[in-house]
């Protein structure tokens, strides 16, 4: 896009045309930059989907003594069979510890259940099991290093609970940050018969006799929502991005009001010519086999044509006299001088204008 291609009654006009486009791409720009500036406070949400991976960080606490704690998660072959996981292999709920905990100023006997890098073995809805022995017990979850309270229940409780997950952060351009946050609801107050809310696997800290709290847990949708506020560099990765497309636009725009003038000539096919990579050649052509285009009305043809214009040289024509010849010959002329130069000089055709 350049005005100074355009032939001369038409180059104010697009001299015109040319900075009139581009005062549009610059305000644009400009416009854009304002914005990114004026939105650093609240900036823009990017929002994106992604696979679960990971339930969390739950405790299992009590004020007085905790006897028991386990935990079931499903296998593949139990879900796709539609089985009960009471019976799960993973034995996780077996390597459970005891510790206090202090939450909301009270220390607290917990087990905690770290499923941040669980992965499910298949798409949800996939549940799973939370199990304690205590006369009564707190449920608690770990979001952005804090313990969040789900509520309490007493010794022989069996309670169902869905769990949703979304993620929010930041991206920066270089880096991403995100935190997870849990929606945790109650579905219902009995979760199941006696004989599958349970846990296969548990820790045993005092030996005691009870009937067992249960947590079902049920992860109900497939996908996570991840949303990001955006930062400067990514919005001006953005801008540079749109700022290359307008100016193509605008080079359309351009070219599409002034166009060539000579679209057909043989300079401009030699100048489009193309050829398969490692078959380019570093001089002009040489033949007229070397540009072709298809039909023969669309070849190219160039050849090696000397023109001679002899001043000195008075060709007449019906008594009129003209002050030039000219003589072609398609191939250089030899060196004068030489015997093929004579020849050469004495075969030459002149052209009566």
């Amino acid at each position: 896009m350049d005005y100074r291609h355009v032939q001369p009654p038409f180059r104010r006009l697009a001299l015109v045309v040319h900075l009139v486009l581009l005062g549009l791409l610059l305000a644009y720009a400009g416009y854009e930059i304002c914005e990114i500036v004026s939105a650093s406070r609240s900036p823009p949400r990017e929002t994106v989907m992604e696979d679960w991976h990971g339930a969390g960080k739950w405790a299992l606490c009590t004020d007085s003594t905790l006897h028991k704690a386990g935990v079931a998660l499903p296998t593949t072959k139990q879900l796709m069979h539609n089985e009960e996981i009471a019976d799960s292999t993973d034995n996780r709920g077996s390597m459970l510890s005891r510790e206090t905990i202090e939450i909301n100023g009270r220390n607290q006997s917990c087990s905690v259940v770290d499923l941040s890098e669980w992965q499910m073995p298949l798409p949800p809805p996939v549940p799973f099991h939370l199990c304690g022995q205590a006369r009564k017990m707190s449920l608690y979850l770990n979001m952005l290093g804090e313990w969040s309270y789900l509520g309490f229940s007493e010794d022989g409780s069996r309670l169902v609970l869905t769990l949703d997950k979304h993620k929010h952060g930041w991206n920066f351009g270089y880096a991403t940050e995100e935190e997870d946050y849990f929606q945790v609801h109650r579905a219902e107050e009995t979760c199941c018969q006696d004989r599958h809310a349970k846990c296969q696997h548990w820790s045993e800290f005092e030996s005691t006799e009870g009937l067992g709290i249960y947590w079902r847990v049920v992860i109900e949708t497939p996908l996570v929502t991840v949303s990001r506020k955006l930062g400067a560099l990514p919005q001006l990765f953005s801008l540079l991005g749109n700022l290359g497309g307008y100016l193509a636009l605008l080079t359309a725009t351009f070219t599409a009001i002034f166009v060539r003038k000579y679209p057909h000539s043989d300079v401009a096919n030699v100048y489009e010519a193309r050829t398969l990579i490692g078959y380019q050649v570093p001089h002009n052509p040489r033949n007229p086999e070397e540009v072709t285009f298809g039909r023969a009305s669309d070849k190219c043809q160039v050849a090696d044509v000397d023109v001679t214009t002899l001043a000195d040289v008075e060709v007449t024509t019906s008594g009129e006299s003209m002050g030039a010849a000219v003589l072609l010959n398609a191939h250089p002329l030899p060196t004068s001088g030489t015997t093929k130069a004579g020849k050469t000089e004495r075969s030459q055709q002149k052209l009566k204008l």
